[in-house]
């Protein structure tokens, strides 16, 4: 028999010897017709969730829709990826080579998240959280803290982009020099009165810096449509003119955050900074030693130094005034960040971010630092490397027990708690 007409099947037996989650039993076999019954690879931790609802009273209809939507994206994130070029995507971080969702959601199934949504044990990993790890997603929720983004499938789509950048840069600064034809603003002349210098596309689905590609002239640049006809759809994003260390080196912090129950999150107090391996140079746009700073691509350089490109932000040759400024920054991205997505007005979908009560989660979220001391979220990490703080395990930043103890090395930063505490008392004024 079909794995689609047993899955009903089953619904139907539990139906009738449960006739007060008619509804709920309904609602499961609408959602499995639409969406199970299309897939190639049936939803088992639905069917376990399914099974457990006709027996758990307090996991209510509301929970259980959102559970199966939030099951359904979770299968069309990891089944979705692209499958271009499979031979050159090496899943070992160890040699620098990229991480597919599908990777990060093998170990997301290994959960038994049964258990998590009874209580009966915690989960190192959030439920659903689509929207902060996804390229494509983060824009949605934090445009106000990173670089203008969109999704882009064609060269068509980048040329627009790109002329529309480089019009409003011209339009906002100085505008009189532009009038008397001196052109100081145009990105392509790489002229440093800019506030940005090029481009940059990224690969929508992986990680650790594979398929990046910065330009300036999506036109003449033959790397871009290959770029493009490789990867399918990529985020592009203007490139702003990065700070430099020691005047020479680009650089971009890594600060790991901390995301405990339904919510909860902290930021480490010691962010760390990774160095590009060769000097920046705006006119060199291959060279992705001067303009990627992620360690897995700069460790495959034979002038790689670890102790040099992999320090504390702490000990750098910034003045302190400089790293207070930045680390607040980054704190109160991340603050905002999240107070928008728990804020109910800007409708964030729950199957696309669902923390829970049982569950945490550790990130590394990357920032760029433009040469106006401008901060910039680039990208919040699942599975990041411990190798960046030297340590082996998560535990030994998170502690056996987060939901006991947060380490003092980590600063809380938001609430959902706290903050929908003082709403009320604001409300009762």
């Amino acid at each position: 028999m079909p794995e689609c007409q047993q899955q009903q099947q089953f619904i139907k037996k539990n139906n009738n010897n449960n006739n007060n989650n008619n509804n709920t039993c309904n609602y499961f076999l609408m959602v499995l017709q639409t969406f199970e019954c299309k897939s190639s690879s049936p939803l088992k931790p639905l069917r376990l969730l399914l099974k457990k609802s006709f027996q758990i009273a307090h996991v209510n209809m509301t929970t259980l829709a959102t559970t199966a939507n939030s099951l359904k994206d979770v299968e069309v994130e990891s089944t979705a990826t692209t499958n271009n070029n499979n031979n050159n995507n090496n899943n070992n971080r160890s040699e620098g080579g990229a991480v597919r969702s599908t990777e990060i959601s093998k170990r997301w199934r290994e959960i038994n998240w049964q258990d998590v949504f009874e209580g009966k044990t915690t989960s190192n990993r959030l439920f659903v959280r689509s929207a902060i790890i996804r390229k494509d997603l983060l824009p949605k929720y934090a445009s106000m803290y990173q670089l203008p983004s969109i999704c882009v499938q064609s060269i068509d789509e980048v040329v627009a982009f790109v002329t529309d950048i480089t019009a409003a840069i011209i339009s906002d600064n100085d505008v009189q020099e532009s009038l008397n034809g001196e052109n100081n603003n145009d990105i392509s002349k790489n002229n440093s009165s800019t506030k940005y210098c090029g481009f940059v596309l990224k690969p929508t689905d992986s990680s650790n810096a594979f398929g990046v590609l910065f330009f300036d002239d999506p036109v003449n640049d033959n790397r871009v449509p290959e770029a493009i006809k490789e990867h399918g759809k990529m985020i592009l994003q203007p490139y702003p003119r990065p700070c430099l260390y020691e005047h020479k080196y680009k650089f971009h912090l890594r600060m790991m955050m901390l995301l405990v129950g339904d919510l909860d999150v902290y930021i480490h107090k010691k962010p760390r900074m990774l160095i590009a391996t060769n000097a920046y140079n705006a006119k060199n746009w291959e060279d992705e030693y001067a303009h990627i700073t992620n360690r897995s691509i700069n460790m495959k350089s034979n002038d790689y130094n670890q102790s040099k490109q992999n320090i504390k932000f702490s000990q750098c040759e910034f003045s302190t005034e400089f790293q207070k400024d930045i680390f607040t920054q980054m704190k109160d991205i991340i603050k905002k960040l999240f107070k928008d997505l728990g804020n109910t007005d800007n409708y964030v979908k729950k199957s696309e971010f669902l923390p829970l009560r049982t569950s945490y989660e550790l990130y590394g979220v990357d920032f760029l630092v433009s040469d106006r001391q401008t901060v910039y979220l680039l990208e919040i990490n699942p599975e990041p490397s411990m190798d960046v703080f030297n340590m082996k395990e998560q535990s030994q930043m998170v502690g056996p027990d987060p939901f006991q103890r947060v380490p003092s090395t980590f600063i809380k930063v938001y609430s959902k708690e706290m903050l929908n505490a003082l709403n009320i008392l604001r409300r009762k004024r």
